[in-house]
């Protein structure tokens, strides 16, 4: 019963959003094709914006719970100083606006070039209204350019208009924030569900989280509705309680093709079990295939025209619903009934849907030092074990969800064919660890057999004096991509990482060091790491290098409990031609990252991989300088 009052209370905070949303939009030009993000914790600040590919530019209305001026803009990094921002309001029945930059907190000034365009502009009884445009990039030096990534929102408003064109009062700590948002996220078509649709609610049963560790993973053994045949899943919603959301960072959906019925039907009449702990049922490990994730701010997963997710395809109905919890505040009495809601239709589509996890071992192994503004990690899916699997015309990507924790700054799906780098899958250089959302691709990308994938994660480090490790803390970091891709294929995950026994000789730990010296017979991976902080700033470059390029062992999962053996590692692709970002803007440099290690050489615009012998002799000097520092 409970369950039901839930499921009621939240399907009325829906319906009011949308209610609220139709009402204060009724004189707008049109809504369909609209994005809608409402920006402060109160309510009154609802933001609607468009993508006009054709044009370039992006279409804006505000809607604010004020008779006063209404602020918005894109910010570097959340705060006032470096910010692009248009001012407006409305005044004896006529609109303003004004564009202005911020170079420090404070009122912005004048912006020399006027790039926000006004539209539209009026004021009813309680808010004001304001419709106005803005290109992608202005190639103004006082403004920032609207791309693919993470955008940071900034918004302000006040009671009163300003006394002239250039007093503005202070709008007050109340009435300004920021947000993170993705503006150039293609808007999802007019989306009308089928007659035929089906429903399945997946929910937690009333978990208490844990009130003494800052990270809950917890497991949950689900089963879906019997079916007599195979249906298609078209849409997969979030279904987040409000009392917990906060604390719900994202959700993971698995298919459980390597456990047998016998083995799971005991789990689904169960509360479930914490993850990764050693006392978690050996069952849970065998549902390892991706099937549905969702992040934190998410909205849900739609799956285009042309294909769905099979269920109801095998005999074997039962999934495992993750979630991560993330209590960083150790606040006890927080119950949760959170899950997902799922779509399914009987009618067959062409395509079987999919997910693909693919990038850096999620283990120990990934280290990142202390202090370090940008220190780079990739994985690698291997060729050699996504190749045969893929026909030969290949399977389309249609969207990605890139996913790292607190130290991510930016990330990157690099595509290889040949002898050359692809424009990159995905790319983000605004990275938001509290908030994480599929890219939906404006165009289908094709991946053919032989080509290689590599997800990068810049992360910083400085506010740490500690070793980061890679793992499923929040504290801890990942690498990962969730890729979701048609037709289906018999692999479920591709990752990849530097070598324990290569960071091991990178901190200076062997058999010797660790057995005799100092009586360190019992320190223990992350012991020897926090007591001696191996790193300085020129060896953490060293070790960053040899982790980055140096060759990586390789996991292949097939996705029901079995894994390819592939021998040999896997590094980057040599002899490339190296994709750089084109710039539309003479003043700015390319923001294509320029690689100034030992690893390429410039001619032109065209780096090029060294061949494997430099390779080589590279590692044996670097295994000799590793020897000697052991030695002292």
């Amino acid at each position: 019963m409970m369950l039901l009052k839930v499921e009621q209370k939240n399907v009325f905070s829906w319906k009011l959003r949308i209610f609220l949303s139709i009402f204060l939009s009724e004189n707008f030009i049109q809504i369909h094709g609209f994005h809608h993000d409402i920006l402060d914790d109160f309510g009154r600040y609802h933001l609607f914006w468009k993508v006009d590919k054709s044009n370039e530019r992006l279409l804006f209305k505000i809607e604010v719970q004020t008779k006063g001026y209404v602020a918005l803009g894109l910010s570097p990094h959340g705060g006032m100083p470096g910010s692009d921002i248009a001012f407006g309001w409305v005044k004896n029945g006529k609109a303003f606006l004004q564009d202005r930059y911020a170079h420090k907190n404070g009122l912005p000034i004048l912006d020399d070039q006027q790039d926000w365009e006004l539209l539209n502009g009026y004021e009813n009884r309680t808010h004001t209204i304001l419709q106005f445009s803005r290109k992608f990039d202005t190639c103004d030096q006082q403004d920032l350019p609207v791309t693919n990534d993470t955008a940071r929102v900034i918004y302000a408003y006040h009671d009163e208009d300003p006394l002239s064109d250039e007093m503005f009062s202070y709008h007050g700590k109340d009435k300004r924030g920021s947000k993170s948002l993705v503006l150039l996220q293609p808007a999802s078509e007019k989306y009308q569900l089928p007659n035929d649709v089906k429903l399945w609610h997946i929910r937690t049963p009333n978990i208490t989280v844990p009130d003494d560790v800052d990270t809950t993973y917890w497991c949950k053994i689900v089963k879906a509705p019997p079916l007599n045949k195979k249906h298609h899943v078209i849409k997969v919603e979030p279904l987040v309680s409000r009392n917990s959301a906060r604390y719900v960072h994202h959700m993971v959906l698995y298919r459980c093709l390597g456990a047998t019925a016998r083995e799971l039907e005991p789990h689904v009449h169960h509360n479930g079990h914490p993850c990764y702990v050693p006392d978690t049922p050996h069952t849970y490990s065998k549902c390892e295939s991706v099937y549905a994730a969702w992040g934190i701010r998410g909205q849900a997963m739609v799956m285009p025209e042309k294909a769905g997710l099979p269920l109801g395809d095998k005999p074997n109905l039962y999934f495992l619903l993750e979630i991560h919890y993330d209590n960083s505040e150790f606040r006890s009495g927080i119950v949760d009934q959170s899950g997902f809601r799922v779509y399914f239709t009987p009618n067959l589509r062409r395509y079987d849907a999919m997910t693909l996890m693919i990038g850096a071992s999620v283990d120990p192994c990934i280290v990142v030092p202390p202090g370090r503004r940008k220190f780079i990690v990739a994985g690698h899916a291997d060729p050699r074990c996504l190749g045969p699997a893929i026909p030969p015309e290949g399977i389309r990507i249609f969207a990605v969800f890139l996913h790292s924790h607190l130290l991510g700054r930016q990330m990157k799906l690099r595509h290889f064919r040949n002898d050359v780098e692809l424009p990159y899958i995905a790319s983000d250089k605004k990275y938001d660890f509290n908030y994480q959302e599929y890219r939906y691709l404006k165009q289908e990308v094709i991946i053919k057999p032989g080509d290689h994938l590599t997800v990068e994660c810049t992360y910083d480090s400085t506010g740490r004096n500690m070793t980061t490790f890679g793992g499923l803390g929040t504290g801890q970091e990942m690498c990962l991509a969730f890729v979701l891709y048609y037709p289906r294929i018999a692999r479920a995950r591709a990752l990849s990482s530097a070598t324990c026994d290569l960071v091991k000789s990178l901190a200076g730990m062997d058999s010797k060091h660790t057995n005799t010296d100092d009586d360190n017979s019992n320190f223990t991976f992350y012991q020897h790491f926090h007591t001696n902080n191996p790193w300085d700033s020129n060896y953490a470059g060293i070790a960053e290098a040899a982790m980055r390029y140096g060759y990586h062992t390789t996991q292949c999962f097939l996705g029901d409990g079995r894994r390819l053996q592939i021998s040999g590692l896997v590094t980057y692709p040599r002899n490339i031609r190296v994709y750089n970002e084109p710039s539309r803007c003479t003043y700015v440099t390319s923001s294509q990252e320029h690689w100034k290690d030992n690893f390429y050489y410039t001619s032109g615009s065209t780096k090029t991989f060294l061949n494997v012998y430099f390779y080589a002799a590279f590692f044996y000097i670097l295994s000799y300088l590793i020897f000697c520092r052991l030695l002292k």
